[in-house]
């Protein structure tokens, strides 16, 4: 667990291991072990955004538009919303929202439709910043009223307050203001189980149910499931604990009940089952409860839960396919791969943090006649490709131009996390270059949703910070690998000493000014090494230098011609960007050989991941440096 601190302002907030904030903690150490500033520091500014919002004390009910802009705001509500959280009825909110929007004086209505005053503006809210296509200032207007007014709301806890509630989460979650929708969620949790929202059953219907009419039962228990979808997707952002201990798609309408089309709500219930799963796999054990092998057989149930889940869904709209919809129904799809692939990497993330080769023979000695240790020892790979899929899913809504409500930027961060993970931990893999791409990319569309939306700056810049480490990295480990071949470089049988000798001096220097350029000259373009570039494509003569052979064509020169085509990519991520360390000798660098979590069994790391503790090596790391807050 992870916490933010303001201990002079008496405010702190918790955020558990599956959250991408613990996840950072791990980043942090690999990136220790490279001697290069943690990334930890530059989210705590996000803190008060997402927990926090500055709402008036005195109410000032804002007229709503005419009837027209009225249709338009409704329109794009049901039509890029309500689709995927339909939580009123469609015709009865229109109908209610054009009774009450003529009204003289709005502050005169009756406490008791105060949560229907809620559901009007938190509505507009959503509909305006729908047809803006992001956060508007209108919108803003519109949801510091329906904020104020769900607040007392509370005192009225029925079902339209459930309602303002649900429709107030979906706003703050819209806004990247995760810890505000959590709160907002819990409560209209609270209030739907004091209505007994969450006891209907399909496969069991009561008759001692308080309401026995068949279209308000079914009405219910879509709420409710509304509920438990927002509740579940949260409780793995954030690892909190959940206020519903049992999810169930029986709770849902039947299937020979639903409406015909893409029933959205039927597979985020059925996902929320089994991320319901995962945060009890995750947090319902105490450490040392469980041995390896349950640990492993419990993460082998849950990866088979979730290769099953997404049969539910038409090819089109797959999570883990290319998505092949239309716009109109881009953003739903988009919202539901990136909940799959957020449950993905909880379910696989100790493979991600545990050095891989470790781990595959701590399997093999636990589980070696199981099936299911194939797909274990692949977590690691499982648990990037999902960050890979959430990265190109957000090139993909640039492309196409779209933005929504519903989408919000931490399963997105959470993806940065995880390649900057993996490339720092795997600094050789084949797919760097390609994984380096997707990291720049998620990353800047990660940050332009935080700035969007009303981040704090420095936080909003996190996600690039991460890329600017991760290019450091690997700037690091380019100028020691370039200097250690130039001094093991084969001469003939005869030693030269580099200080004396005027051809290897020259040699020498030359590679470290092109490495230096690479590091340091923001202005400049990635030159070609003379260690791999060994033909001109112009002349087509070779330029190996003289006959000693040391150029020659091998497995270890494609090699390096692949870590220079790397540090390409990592001198673009370095352009305009200020180093947050100085590159220090090779000797500082670390051996890839002995991985940080180098010895740690599973049973300790799964301690070590809930515990939020400390790695022997790593204890000048302040995991609460400054506080997690600023006053307004």
């Amino acid at each position: 667990m992870s916490f933010n601190l303001d201990f002079v302002n008496n405010r702190f907030k918790m955020l558990g291991a599956s959250s991408a904030q613990c996840l950072t903690k791990s980043l942090d150490i690999y990136l220790k072990s490279y001697n290069v500033e943690p990334v930890s520091a530059l989210f705590r500014h996000g803190m008060q955004h997402a927990e926090e919002m500055d709402l008036p004390l005195s109410l000032d009910l804002i007229p709503f538009p005419d009837y027209s802009t009225r249709q338009t705001l409704m329109d794009a509500y049901f039509t890029r919303i309500h689709v995927y959280y339909p939580i009123t009825d469609i015709d009865d909110t229109r109908a209610m929202i054009h009774r009450i929007a003529p009204l003289p004086d709005l502050k005169s209505v009756s406490y008791t439709k105060v949560p229907v005053l809620a559901i009007a503006y938190l509505l507009m809210s959503l509909g305006a910043d729908e047809v803006n296509g992001g956060p508007s200032d209108i919108g803003t207007k519109y949801l510091k009223v329906g904020a104020v007014l769900a607040g007392h709301a509370v005192n009225y806890p029925y079902l339209t307050t459930v309602q303002s509630l649900l429709l107030l989460a979906v706003c703050y979650r819209g806004r990247n203001k995760d810890g505000l929708g959590w709160a907002a969620t819990g409560s209209a949790v609270r209030i739907a189980q004091s209505m007994g929202l969450h006891r209907h059953s399909t496969a069991r219907p009561s008759e001692q149910h308080g309401i026995q009419r068949r279209d308000q039962q079914l009405f219910h228990a879509r709420i409710w499931a509304v509920c438990s979808c927002l509740e579940k997707t949260a409780q793995l952002e954030c690892g909190r604990p959940s206020a519903i201990s049992v999810v169930n798609t029986d709770q849902m309408m039947a299937s020979d009940q639903r409406a015909p089309g893409h029933d959205w709500l039927a597979w985020n219930m059925a996902l929320a089952e089994v991320q319901h799963d995962i945060s009890t796999h995750l947090y319902g054990h105490q450490p040392g409860e469980r041995t390896a092998k349950q640990i492993l057989l419990d993460t082998a149930r849950l990866d088979k839960k979730l290769l099953l889940w997404p049969n539910l869904v038409p090819a089109e709209l797959r999570p883990g396919n290319d998505i092949l919809c239309g716009d109109d129904q881009f953003h739903f799809a988009t919202i539901l791969s990136f909940q799959y692939h957020q449950a993905v990497i909880a379910v696989h993330r100790a493979a991600l943090i545990q050095p891989l080769a470790a781990l595959q023979r701590e399997i093999d000695k636990v589980l070696p006649d199981n099936d299911a240790r194939y797909r274990l020892k692949g977590g690691e790979a499982i648990c990037v490709s999902s960050a890979r899929a959430i990265a190109r899913i957000t090139i993909e809504l640039l492309e196409r131009k779209i933005d929504s409500r519903i989408i919000s930027a931490g399963p997105a961060l959470l993806a940065c996390v995880v390649l900057a993970t993996y490339i720092v931990k795997n600094p050789g893999g084949r797919m760097q270059l390609s994984d380096l791409e997707l990291l720049k990319a998620v990353a800047e569309w990660t940050s332009g949703q935080f700035r969007k939306t009303g981040m704090d700056e420095v936080f909003s810049e996190g996600a690039n910070g991460i890329c600017r480490r991760v290019a450091e990295c690997l700037s690091r480990r380019h100028l020691a690998h370039n200097n250690r071949s130039i001094q093991n470089l084969p001469t003939n049988g005869v030693h030269i000493n580099p200080s004396k000798s005027n051809s290897t001096t020259s040699f020498s220097s030359h590679a470290n000014s092109i490495n230096h350029n690479n590091v340091h000259n923001n202005n400049s373009n990635p030159q070609p090494s003379p260690m791999n570039h060994h033909t001109s494509s112009s002349s087509g003569q070779s330029n190996q230098a003289g006959s000693s052979g040391v150029l020659n064509s091998s497995p270890a020169s494609n090699i390096m011609n692949r870590e220079h085509s790397t540090m390409q990519i990592a001198n673009i991520l370095l352009d305009n960007a200020s180093h947050t360390t100085a590159l220090g000798s090779i000797d500082d660098m670390p051996d890839m050989n002995n991985l940080p979590f180098e010895g740690y069994n599973l049973e300790e790391l799964w301690d070590w991941m809930d515990s939020g503790g400390d790695i022997g090596g790593f204890e000048n790391i302040d995991w609460t440096n400054g506080t997690g807050f600023e006053d307004h």
